[in-house]
């Protein structure tokens, strides 16, 4: 456990998040279930998350028609992610995931027009770009992109290799927010 605990303060640290407070995020953890992860390492695990979780507002802060992403006792609620180029669980034991307090809008999520016009508004592609190139996904990247380049057309050429990136789908072989896969989502 204390390695695991190591991991997660240096995440939550990288996201910002206090080291013995957690209120806008999280630190979730989700042990695989096909390798024998301790009884006693999850409850350490548990014991610690509802420490420093106590007072983080992610239980209440997602949309009406989803559950949050991570569980009071601390555990991610995702499938276990395939590894990018095979395609095959993940090699690991445990996965560490930072989820964060979203913005919600009449208690949905913004659409992707919505995002992109934040982006080119703040003349800020940099997060998302490194998102995309880093293999983190959401099922809307791709309508997100779309409208992005068709508000900035100089950030197509640009950040060729985004465009290139989205040609795959979206989930094959990632782990997407929500555990939804492929297409560009209902908000085009």
């Amino acid at each position: 456990m204390n390695d695991l605990s190591i991991a997660a303060r240096e995440l939550a640290l990288a996201e910002g998040l206090r080291q013995d407070k957690w209120t806008w995020g999280a630190v979730g953890i989700l042990p695989n279930a096909e390798r024998k992860v301790s009884a006693e390492m999850v409850e350490q695990w548990t014991r610690y998350f509802a420490e420093v979780g106590q007072a983080c507002r992610l239980f209440d802060a997602h949309a009406r028609n989803e559950e949050a992403v991570v569980g009071r006792d601390g555990l991610l609620r995702l499938t276990w992610p395939l590894s990018r180029g095979s395609g095959d669980p993940l090699d690991a034991d445990v996965i560490l995931a930072a989820p964060t307090e979203p913005t919600l809008r009449n208690g949905r999520y913004a659409f992707a027009r919505e995002v992109a016009t934040a982006y080119v508004r703040a003349d800020r592609a940099e997060y998302f770009v490194r998102n995309i190139l880093s293999g983190i996904r959401t099922f809307h990247d791709r309508a997100i992109w779309k409208y992005m380049t068709l508000l900035r057309e100089d950030w197509e050429k640009e950040y060729a290799e985004v465009g290139h990136a989205l040609q795959e789908r979206c989930c094959r072989a990632r782990v997407c927010w929500r555990g939804k896969s492929g297409g560009d989502g209902p908000h085009d």
